[in-house]
């Protein structure tokens, strides 16, 4: 996990996790210093999600209900895709108990949200009730429901603007791992579709990309291809890039077989992302920024998208 991510989750900033990293911090009652451990690795921070949660629960003991655990915080992002569950702004993020943690004495991420400061004060004082917030929380899952049969407008895609710093031992552990998970038997690909190159425009329109979506991967996503298409082409990276290739006929059969579900294809996109992260192995799980990078690229460089 990066220091970003760690921020998240802790509602750090990234100078404050490094302080926790290297100093330690006081903890709110006893004033005990803890430190978060963290490897060192190319000269960035790498904490293991174990460690983070331990480092949770000191904090968690002397003020309960307060800190949740990782694994909780990220399925409240997840749901609120990263912005506030209420009015929908993207800030800095709060965990709410819509019952007071006293009653349940347990995290209960049904019973929760993920809001802005603004709209957790307002929930805290009463003015957002207890029948609203249950009413919002409908809400995400709705609008999580819609996702699966492909709703655009449902759709919200939120990054952190963090830089990424792509290394080679990187890209080969995320298709090293996306290869155990998704690739199978070399699938039948004579059909509609063709892989080959496109004119970007015409091939965004026939795939229904919309336009802020492909916006992003240019501001954001783009200059990382380089790095990527040389990784791939270097004779001593031949057999990383046969798994790269297994994983783009994979998802080649994946589209044709589901395409007809989902009315934009950055939904496509997001819902392979999804799935992977949640069903990954540890060397894939907390690199989603490198993996929508990677399903970029993938599109634009003609390996999946339809052309015809």
């Amino acid at each position: 996990m990066t220091i970003n991510e760690a921020a998240m989750i802790l509602r750090f900033n990234r100078e404050e996790v490094k302080i926790a990293i290297k100093e330690g911090v006081q903890l709110p009652k006893s004033k005990k210093t803890i430190q978060l451990i963290a490897d060192l690795i190319n000269e960035e921070y790498d904490i293991d999600q174990q460690e983070l949660d331990n480092f949770i629960r000191c904090f968690d003991e002397e003020e309960p209900g307060r800190h949740p655990p990782t694994d909780i915080c990220r399925d409240l992002l997840i749901e609120a895709r990263h912005r506030c569950a209420i009015c929908r702004q993207i800030s800095p993020i709060e965990f709410h108990h819509m019952i007071e943690f006293s009653k349940l004495k347990h995290y209960d991420k049904t019973k929760m949200l993920a809001l802005c400061p603004t709209c957790h004060t307002r929930c805290t004082l009463g003015q957002i009730d207890q029948n609203s917030q249950r009413k919002y929380k409908l809400q995400l899952k709705e609008e999580l429901s819609n996702l699966n049969g492909g709703s655009a407008d449902a759709l919200t895609f939120m990054d952190d603007g963090s830089p990424i710093r792509f290394s080679w031992d990187d890209l080969k552990e995320l298709i090293v791992g996306l290869h155990e998970i998704h690739a199978t038997e070399t699938p039948d690909n004579a059909s509609k579709y063709d892989y080959s190159d496109a004119e970007i425009e015409f091939k965004n329109e026939l795939n229904n990309l919309g336009k802020e979506y492909f916006e992003l991967i240019k501001s954001e996503h783009e200059p990382y291809f380089g790095e990527i298409l040389a990784f791939l082409k270097k004779p001593i990276n031949k057999e990383i890039a046969d798994l790269y290739y297994d994983i783009v006929n994979e998802l080649r059969a994946k589209i044709a077989a589901d395409r007809n579900k989902y009315k934009s294809f950055e939904v496509f996109l997001i819902r392979i992302a999804d799935t992977m992260i949640k069903s990954s192995p540890e060397r894939v799980r907390g690199r989603r920024r490198e993996l929508d990078v990677l399903l970029s690229f993938m599109y634009v460089n003609c390996d999946i998208g339809r052309k015809q």
